[in-house]
C-alpha cells in the first residue's frame, strides 16, 4: 500500500519553525499590500484581504494565491489568479450580446493571457494567472486594474461586433 509523501514543509499559508513565511503567506501579504494601494484605506484592505476580493471600478475582483500545476513534469509554480466578473449572467444575456462579447474576447484573451470562465451563479468571469516571481505590489495592483478593464471592455462589446476593431 502506498503511503502519502512525508511533508517536509508546512502547509501553504503557515510559517516554518524559523518564522519564515511560506510562498502562500508572501502572496497573501502581496495581495493585502496591493489592495491597500488600490483602496487607499488600511481598513478596507484588511477586509478585502480577508474576503480575497476588492471592489474595483464598480465590481468585485477576486485575487487568490494559486499554483500553476505542472504534474510530474516540473514543480508547481506559485502565482496569483485574478478573476473579474461580468455584470450579467449567461442565461439572462441575449445571443447577440454573448456572441459580441466572445468575438471581442478571443483576441484579448490571446493578447493578455486570460481565459473566460463561469462562476456557480452563472456569471461570466475573466481569469488571469500571473507568476509570483514577477510580482511586486505595484505590478499586482496594475494587473488587478487591467483585468477589470479587460472584463469591462469585453462586456461592453457592441452587439453585432466581431472583434475586428482590435486588429
Amino acid at each position: 500500500m502506498r503511503q502519502p509523501p512525508e511533508q517536509t514543509s508546512p502547509p501553504d499559508g503557515e510559517e516554518t519553525p524559523e518564522g519564515e513565511a511560506t510562498p502562500d503567506n508572501r502572496l497573501r501579504k502581496l495581495r493585502h499590500d496591493a489592495f491597500r494601494l488600490l483602496s487607499g484605506s488600511a481598513e478596507e484592505a484588511r477586509h478585502a484581504s480577508g474576503d480575497g476580493m476588492l471592489m474595483v471600478d464598480g465590481a468585485f475582483v477576486a485575487v487568490a494565491p494559486r499554483a500553476r500545476r505542472h504534474g510530474a513534469i516540473a514543480h508547481d509554480e506559485p502565482g496569483m489568479m485574478i478573476t473579474a466578473e461580468a455584470s450579467y449572467r449567461v442565461e439572462s444575456a441575449t445571443l447577440p450580446r454573448v456572441r459580441a462579447s466572445l468575438a471581442l474576447a478571443g483576441e484579448l484573451l490571446l493578447r493578455f493571457g486570460a481565459s473566460i470562465g463561469c462562476n456557480a451563479q452563472g456569471g461570466i468571469t475573466l481569469n488571469r494567472w500571473l507568476a509570483a516571481r514577477h510580482l511586486t505590489v505595484d505590478r499586482l495592483a496594475a494587473e488587478i486594474t487591467a483585468t477589470r478593464q479587460l472584463q469591462r471592455l469585453i462586456e461592453s462589446a457592441p452587439e453585432g461586433g466581431d472583434g475586428s476593431s482590435l486588429r
